[in-house]
């Protein structure tokens, strides 16, 4: 049988693999019938295979960058359904069994043993959003949505840095080894180091800092203490992981001033963190490499202690906890945060601060007040 399906501007074959013809005719009517339905659903005629639909959704994702995504998250996507292909064989949409992925995280454990859970969950997300995107598109029906094994959402509380880490980190920045490395005349080793500082003092993000314009800062003096910068950061929705806009409080504002006085773009609209030739964001490769140096150079990849980056977020965030009545609500603003985020990464920290509050010694008055009222 063959039938022109408008659509899709071509004809629609299929083999009845008999040799009755009313039997044929019998089949092929309801091969027909099956196609109208299809067509008054708006699900597709003509079947798609699964690595098929995965580029398909790949091409929407890419289209949404810029608009409601971040390259990075992309990115992150792309490298996610790499494993959904290695996975899974390139059946017919119709053919891929939903109870197949329940074997899913034991195959990528295998792969990848140090594999962690929430990296699954979040493959998961993915895997389930590509075929809900082929639900959305007709190419199948809901039933096809995979099922999956139950996984335990562990949470890995990021380190925070020692003040003695981070004072052989800021030690190395300064030395001349670091700072004029394969002699750095573009003084990228020099956006490196206060890079790193800013990090550490405000808990901006790696990708919030790499984005930041001179438009975006405010330099200002401590009140009472003219010898203090402080700094305001003020970040535009585009600019944030939650997509939220943002104004940012922190310390040393006088690493703003530092910069000005060896980069060659200081406008308004240029980026902070720059190429010094091009004037073009500093590459990411470029942080990552300056980060192994540096901490080849200290030492400090020698230690059992994994750093990186985000670890200078974290320093920030439970260093700012200890301080006495510290508002949360404002520093999880200053984060850009949830309250709830806040309390499953850094319960620790409250707990350990509560308890050495709970049981310091008490002020002679008050003992001198028990003693006179026991």
């Amino acid at each position: 049988m063959k039938v022109w399906i408008h659509k899709d501007q071509k004809y629609f074959r299929k083999s009845l693999r008999t040799k009755d013809e009313d039997f044929a005719r019998t089949k092929a009517e309801k091969e027909y019938r099956r196609i109208l339905v299809r067509i008054d659903s708006d699900q597709e005629v003509f079947e798609k295979n699964l690595h098929k639909v995965i580029d398909e959704y790949l091409e929407l994702q890419k289209a949404n960058v810029g608009v409601n995504k971040t390259l990075g998250r992309y990115q992150t996507i792309v490298s996610q359904t790499k494993h959904m292909k290695k996975f899974h064989p390139d059946y017919k949409m119709s053919e891929c069994d939903p109870n197949v992925w329940e074997d899913y995280y034991s195959w990528r454990k295998n792969k990848k043993p140090n594999v962690q859970n929430v990296t699954l969950l979040n493959e998961k997300a993915t895997i389930n959003a590509v075929f809900r995107f082929a639900v959305t598109r007709g190419f199948i029906r809901s039933s096809f949505i995979p099922n999956w094994q139950h996984l335990e959402k562990i949470i890995n509380r990021r380190e925070a840095l020692t003040i003695e880490e981070y004072r052989t980190i800021t030690n190395t920045l300064r030395k001349k080894e670091f700072l004029e490395y394969e002699y750095d005349s573009n003084y990228h080793r020099h956006f490196v180091r206060y890079f790193i500082l800013l990090l550490a003092n405000t808990g901006l993000r790696f990708g919030e800092a790499r984005r930041l314009k001179w438009q975006h800062i405010k330099v200002y003096r401590r009140r009472g203490d003219d010898h203090v910068k402080l700094c305001e950061i003020s970040l535009s929705a585009d600019m944030t992981k939650n997509k939220k806009a943002r104004k940012v409080q922190g310390r040393r504002g006088d690493i703003f001033e530092k910069i000005k006085e060896f980069s060659n773009y200081t406008s308004p609209n240029d980026y902070i963190f720059v190429d010094n030739n091009s004037g073009q964001q500093l590459g990411r490769d470029y942080y990552y490499k300056a980060w192994k140096h540096m901490m080849k150079l200290s030492g400090l990849d020698k230690g059992i202690k994994h750093m990186s980056f985000y670890n200078l977020r974290h320093t920030y965030a439970t260093w700012r906890l200890y301080l006495p009545n510290v508002n949360i609500r404002a520093l999880c603003e200053n984060l850009g945060t949830g309250l709830q985020y806040l309390e499953e990464h850094y319960g620790q920290v409250k707990t350990q601060v509560e308890r050495e509050r709970l049981t310091a010694d008490l002020p002679d008055e008050v003992k001198e007040d028990l003693l006179e009222y026991g």
